[in-house]
């Protein structure tokens, strides 16, 4: 991308701010620019930049008589280049890592945690995904018992991080003894394996049991690998109501729907 003068970086980020704060569907003129930020630029001067941005794919003009509005190459150039960062209070910093600490020892509170604190200092949505590998690929299997049921809990440990969980039946019931002995030779033999191999030596297992158990370990890799992330963790849904936007836009009610479904 072509580097911007000051004066064009300038522009750009008001017709962003101007455009974010009062939507326009005919998008913001170079007079409402000049008029509303005291400009000593002439209209016909800030209209040649935005005409600028526009050639450059930062700005879009729906039609010829129609102000310009951001494309997502603008944006992503505003909130790269032009949007100051700032730091947090150190109270806020110590109070986030103590809220951390007590949750370290769970994936799925970590998960909540981040996604609401992100949302608290953002005032915008968040969406936060737990570790998840390209393909899924054992790293440690439990098989744990249910007392007075002919029901066992697999647990299934993928390399990534992702901890699995599945009820599996059982003809007759097992003690936690043999279970533990079946688990620790299945991670042995099927360790850093992935959905394909397993499956494929399914037919070669001769006990029932631990064939079974190796078709739930295959189904369940199988579906992990048909996500493109993991576990979803989203708030802040409440500030996206807050835009003025949101009433009128279609695209944001989709938006909001796609989230609420986590599709």
């Amino acid at each position: 991308m072509e580097i911007l003068t000051d004066r064009q970086e300038k522009i750009l980020g008001l017709i962003i701010r101007e455009y974010v704060e009062t939507p326009k569907n005919s998008g913001v003129s170079s007079q409402t620019i000049v008029d509303k930020n005291s400009l000593d630029w002439s209209t016909a001067t800030v209209r040649n930049d935005m005409a600028r941005l526009s050639h450059m794919g930062l700005l879009h003009q729906p039609h010829t008589s129609a102000g310009r509005i951001p494309t997502e190459a603008g944006y992503r150039y505003f909130v790269r280049y032009l949007v100051k960062t700032y730091a947090l209070p150190l109270s806020e910093c110590h109070k986030i890592s103590y809220q951390f600490h007590q949750a370290r020892t769970s994936v799925n509170e970590c998960g909540k945690l981040a996604a609401n604190v992100l949302a608290h200092h953002t005032r915008a949505a968040a969406l936060v995904t737990a570790l998840h590998s390209t393909k899924a690929h054992v790293k440690h299997i439990e098989l744990i018992s249910t007392h007075g049921r002919q029901q066992i809990i697999l647990v299934l440990v993928l390399r990534g991080g992702e901890v699995l969980q599945e009820i599996c039946s059982v003809h007759y019931p097992i003690s936690q003894t043999e279970l533990s002995d079946i688990a620790t030779r299945l991670t042995t033999y099927y360790k850093d394996r992935g959905a394909s191999y397993i499956e494929d030596q399914v037919k070669l297992v001769e006990d029932n049991l631990e064939s079974n158990i190796l078709q739930q370990i295959a189904a369940i890799m199988q579906k992990a690998d048909s996500f493109a992330a993991g576990e979803l963790y989203l708030d802040g849904v409440q500030y996206i109501l807050s835009q003025r936007e949101f009433t009128y836009s279609e695209p944001a009610r989709n938006a909001l729907q796609l989230l609420e479904e986590r599709t």
